[in-house]
């Protein structure tokens, strides 16, 4: 998978859950998910996607 289809799959997930990345960074911050959804996500996609972690500071 290219870092552009990557990206995209990310977009999407986020999108069906109308949350944006750093919502998501800050619930995992303090352990506390709006879903279980969310949760899977974040274990998905975590830290790894470093890009975004970088461009949300």
């Amino acid at each position: 998978m290219s870092q552009a289809e990557w990206n995209a799959a990310v977009d999407r997930a986020l999108t069906r859950l109308h949350l944006t990345y750093e919502q998501l960074r800050e619930m995992a911050c303090r352990r506390d998910f709006v879903s279980m959804e969310a949760m899977k996500l974040w274990l998905a996609i975590g830290e790894q996607d470093e890009e975004r972690t970088r461009s949300a500071d």
